[in-house]
């Protein structure tokens, strides 16, 4: 799913709390039918999304760890050796 479309939905939850009505009308401004819009709230984590968002979280946590100064060579080869995945075909382990 594209960003700019959760980015969306996000902003019209939110918006439309406290709102009767609002989310038909945000809905269509945006284009995009209720339907789509409760099954994107109802959906569940893909395992490839799953395995990219740990793969960030270990990106960012070897980036903080060197105060954010190193590059993409040095956090390749920390990756690399982190236990807690592996980067063949970018095979996450769950930790």
């Amino acid at each position: 799913m594209k960003q700019q479309r959760r980015l969306a939905y996000r902003a019209i939850k939110e918006v439309s709390q406290n709102n009767h009505g609002a989310i038909t009308l945000l809905l269509g401004i945006v284009g995009v039918s209720r339907q789509a819009y409760n099954k994107y709230w109802k959906r569940e984590e893909t395992p490839k999304e799953t395995k990219d968002k740990l793969l960030k979280k270990r990106i960012m946590y070897w980036y903080e760890l060197n105060t954010k100064t190193i590059g993409a060579g040095v956090i390749l080869t920390n990756l690399n050796m982190d236990t807690k995945i592996t980067l063949s075909r970018i095979l996450c382990k769950e930790s």
